[in-house]
């Protein structure tokens, strides 16, 4: 009788958590622009429209206190997390207007005092044009980074990185060859990467998401696209969500593959005159940007958001019309949070607006005045 009742305990909660971390993870892939986190009655996110790293109520669209200004004319924040333990919160620096400069990660209190710098990160060896933190994420009191740098006499390669939140007992999980430029997702057990491989002879070839766990022993193909190219890569419910952009004559599509790399299948195909973007996931589907596609304006004016369940048999409207450019989102299970960006790194967070999960319109953050209860 004992072990049964643990195993109802023990199996919800291990259920909650993977969730919580697909979710997390996801969330890191696709909001390179417009990071955010929930941390127990608060969210933060990035904005440069506020002028730095942002705390606010969720349910208040005038309660944003910046509590870490950035200069975004030559800085800005690429990731945020959240240190429940340890009550702080982490984001990474970078200087983009100087290539020399190395990417820092920041722990701050919750008011943005007692700021630390846990982690300065440096290219592997001499000669690199690019070096970066690409994404940072904690998951069971462990702190994951994927670091990334290119050049073109060394070519592509990344790393993942563990350590403490509080910077303590560095160490690589692993790492791999190739850009990860296109979609990468790190979770606590292994990395997920898309191989958008350009052929010279063929003109070009389809995408391939490839998983490598942290112990080295292999790399394996997740999922090979037939359409073309592979856009961008989310997790949830066992599944891995794959953005392919087709070839000629061919529109977008999302489509899920189980974790082991069987039951492959299209869930969500438009119509040809019909633009999509994943923009976030969860256990029961995929948060979907549909738009008019025009060659003629590449840049949807507006734009609706939809919802497509995980077994693609269900695709509903959620909002409508939305004004919001070039948006992100990071869904946190109850509630989402919208950033709209610009095309460069002095234009993120232009607004920020909280959804429910239904879609419904809540807030818009007041960030320079013009913020709006909805």
């Amino acid at each position: 009788m004992a072990a049964a009742l643990v195993a109802l305990v023990v199996v919800p909660w291990f259920g909650a958590r993977r969730a919580e971390e697909d979710r997390s993870a996801s969330n890191a892939s696709l909001s390179g622009q417009g990071p955010a986190v929930s941390a127990d009655d608060a969210v933060y996110f990035y904005s440069t429209a506020a002028g730095g790293v942002c705390r606010a109520n969720p349910g208040d669209a005038t309660s944003v206190e910046v509590v870490y200004p950035v200069d975004s004319s030559s800085h800005w924040v690429t990731s945020l997390a959240w240190d429940a333990s340890g009550g702080r919160v982490l984001f990474v620096l970078e200087n983009y207007m100087d290539e020399g400069s190395c990417p820092e990660v920041h722990s701050i209190a919750h008011d943005g005092s007692a700021d630390e710098v846990i982690y300065v990160g440096e290219p592997r060896g001499r000669g690199f044009d690019t070096f970066s933190i690409q994404q940072m994420n904690i998951f069971s009191d462990t702190l994951y980074l994927l670091v990334t740098q290119r050049s073109e006499a060394a070519g592509s390669s990344f790393d993942v990185i563990a350590m403490s939140p509080d910077g303590s007992d560095q160490r690589q999980l692993c790492h791999g060859s190739g850009q990860v430029s296109d979609g990468v997702i790190v979770t606590s057990e292994r990395v997920y990467y898309v191989d958008n491989h350009y052929d010279e002879e063929e003109g070009g070839a389809p995408g391939t998401v490839y998983s490598l766990d942290y112990g080295g022993s292999s790399v394996e193909v997740a999922y090979q696209s037939e359409e073309g190219r592979i856009a961008d890569i989310a997790l949830g419910g066992g599944n891995l969500y794959v953005w392919e952009i087709g070839g000629e004559g061919k529109g977008q599509s999302i489509a899920a593959v189980s974790l082991d790399g069987s039951d492959a299948r299209p869930i969500y195909v438009p119509s040809g005159d019909t633009g999509v973007r994943l923009l976030a996931a969860d256990e029961r589907g995929v948060y979907v940007e549909s738009y008019a596609a025009s060659r003629n304006m590449p840049e949807p004016e507006d734009w609706d958001l939809l919802f497509v369940s995980a077994d693609g048999v269900t695709s509903r409207v959620l909002a409508e019309g939305l004004t919001i450019y070039n948006p992100t989102v990071n869904n946190m299970g109850s509630y989402l949070i919208m950033s709209e960006n610009g095309q460069y790194q002095g234009s993120v967070g232009e607004r920020v607006v909280i959804l429910g999960g239904d879609g419904t319109p809540l807030i818009e953050y007041q960030l320079d005045g013009q913020g709006t209860g909805q």
